[in-house]
């Protein structure tokens, strides 16, 4: 037997990408063998099964992953299966395969959870990958998979320490999201006086976000307030369940000192300046 079970596949996963990209030959499939030779020729495959697969989801999504790839270096082409017994939310993309010379196929697992689920929440299944000319050892890969709660970091508060009245203030609040899907991550207001937020920057794979927050022109005084900010999966639920939303309070403070540059009246301990808005939008 000319098999080798074990062996990683996240290189194999990227370059493929898809199934029909590394001629996956489903079952039910029309039309002639996708292989120049014949059926069942001098195929030489190296099997690659596992490791066991781990997936992670946040509430209401989906997560895909490989567990098994098969490469035929040599001549011929390999026919070959995969089966899955466990929890329904986990299926594979394709059950039959052909892989033809010089060639890499790699079968995937699909995890879907029910718009119900909560973090916490598991879904266990174990594939079966067999050779049907027996040209590798059968073998196993467990799957396993959770649903989990956002994991979103974000300072606890922003102190701006000493600010003259009549100048304002900008310090960034800089939130990242570290889940394995985006997250919708969003102040619940833009304004507490004399504070105000506004978005200044987002990455390219959007999970981590800068924004600016202002002391605007205001009285002498010490000021502390508080903005919520929260963090909801991306996906088309609209009413989560319990624990799947991240939400965090961060609280604002400043010491505004008056100056002499003709900012608000000196004699006023803290209230809103005339110039603060009353609202800000994202």
């Amino acid at each position: 037997m000319a098999g080798r079970l074990r062996g990683a596949l996240a290189p194999l996963a990227l370059a493929c990408g898809a199934l029909t990209a590394c001629n996956g030959y489903g079952q039910g499939s029309e039309g002639p063998s996708p292989c120049a030779g014949p059926i069942g020729g001098h195929s030489t495959p190296l099997a690659n099964l596992g490791p066991d697969l781990d997936l992670q989801v946040l509430c209401g999504g989906a997560s895909r992953g490989a567990i098994a790839s098969i490469d035929v270096p040599g001549s011929g082409s390999a026919t070959w299966t995969a089966s899955l017994a466990g929890s329904p939310q986990l299926t594979l993309e394709q059950s039959s395969f052909v892989t033809c010379s010089d060639d890499v196929t790699v079968a995937f697992v699909d995890l879907q959870v029910p718009p119900e689920a909560k973090p916490g929440d598991t879904y266990d299944a174990v594939a079966t990958i067999e050779s049907n000319q027996r040209a590798f050892p059968t073998g196993t890969v467990k799957v396993h998979g959770e649903v989990v709660a956002p994991k979103v970091t974000a300072p606890s508060s922003l102190d701006f320490g000493e600010v003259p009245a009549s100048v304002p203030t900008v310090l960034p609040l800089r939130v990242v999201n570290k889940s394995p899907a985006p997250v919708v991550i969003s102040p619940e207001a833009t304004y507490a006086s004399p504070f105000g937020l506004t978005l200044h920057s987002r990455s390219t794979d959007g999970n981590t976000t800068i924004w600016d927050v202002k002391v605007f022109q205001t009285p002498p005084g010490d000021y502390t307030e508080t903005v919520t900010f929260t963090g909801e999966p991306a996906g088309k639920l609209v009413d989560f369940p319990p624990g799947c939303v991240w939400t965090q309070t961060i609280t604002l403070h400043a010491h505004v000192f008056a100056d002499t540059d003709g900012g608000p009246d000196a004699s006023r301990d803290g209230g809103t300046g005339d110039d603060a808005p009353s609202s800000l939008t994202i």
